[in-house]
């Protein structure tokens, strides 16, 4: 029988992991956050930058998709899967 080895989560920045888990906007609008987590201490000030994710380049939004989790690609069908039936309804 096999075994099960975990290794230890670094939850020194709990911001970040808190944010991570955060359900994504019904919107194609994305929020730019930075600094990253590790300089966050010595830059405070908040970043207001958006962009239209649809707007990124067809190779961007390609590389994004395959990066993205099996279960990250099943929740997004679904959803553009309901959005489409209600904007069918109309």
């Amino acid at each position: 029988m096999g075994a099960c080895v975990s290794s230890q989560q670094d939850f020194s920045d709990n911001v970040s992991i808190g944010s991570a888990y955060n359900p994504a906007p019904l919107n194609n609008v994305i929020s730019v956050r930075t600094p990253p987590p590790i300089d966050r201490k010595n830059h405070r000030e908040v970043v207001k930058q958006k962009f239209r994710i649809l707007d990124l380049p067809d190779r961007i939004l390609l590389e994004i998709f395959r990066q993205m989790e099996a279960e990250e690609v099943l929740h997004l069908s679904m959803l553009s899967r309901r959005i489409k039936e209600k904007i069918d309804q109309i």
